[in-house]
């Protein structure tokens, strides 16, 4: 069984209540800025899973692949949508 040595960040996150290190151990390990309006808890498991991704090796390449084929699946499926059909309304003129 693996274990995964957790980091002195990681025990940190629990005490966090101010956004501000959350997002910038976002930043830090993703290299992005964090999406707008995303909640403490998603961050926390957004900075855990990095955490985790870096011992253990991430996802398997057949994930990978899964996952992009169900994107491009939802992709397409959204084109082949209609648009909603538009209703009009008699305006009131008089």
């Amino acid at each position: 069984m693996l274990s995964v040595k957790r980091p002195m960040e990681v025990v940190v996150l629990n005490c966090c209540v101010n956004l501000a290190p959350l997002t910038s151990m976002w930043r830090r390990l993703h290299r992005a800025p964090p999406p707008m309006r995303l909640s403490r808890d998603l961050l926390m498991r957004g900075i855990t899973y990095k955490h985790q991704e870096r011992p253990l090796g991430g996802l398997s390449k057949s994930i990978i692949r899964k996952l992009e084929r169900l994107d491009l699946d939802a992709e397409a499926s959204n084109a082949q949508k209609p648009a909603p059909p538009i209703s009009l309304k008699a305006s009131d003129a008089d």
